[in-house]
């Protein structure tokens, strides 16, 4: 049995309040720390879901680059709005200067 002296105790009192108070602070940085990983979590979700629709949705604007349908067809310039599996598409198509190209940007709203 390990028998303590008073005069050298393994721990005074001050210094087991210190210990708390340091372990107390880490753990309250580390609550602090995770709970705000979740709601960031849950908001990627929904930013994944968004950029996959947009892909399909450019899928099938990629499915219009016909010659048929390069002046008033999917690919007419001009500005869009479109829904698709309740997210709002705008999106934009012009031509490129000096080249026979369009461009097409996307935007996608969650």
């Amino acid at each position: 049995m390990l028998r303590m002296n008073n005069k050298e105790g393994l721990v005074s009192m001050m210094e087991a309040i210190v210990t708390a108070t340091i372990f107390s602070i880490a753990f309250l940085g580390i609550y602090v720390s995770l709970s705000m990983i979740h709601p960031t979590g849950s908001n990627s979700m929904e930013k994944l879901k968004a950029a996959y629709v947009a892909k399909t949705f450019m899928d099938s604007l990629h499915q219009g680059v016909r010659a048929d349908m390069w002046s008033n067809g999917i690919m007419a310039t001009g500005s869009f709005n479109t829904v698709v599996n309740g997210y709002a598409i705008t999106y934009n198509i012009a031509d490129v200067p000096g080249l026979n190209l369009r461009q097409v940007n996307v935007m996608i709203d969650f």
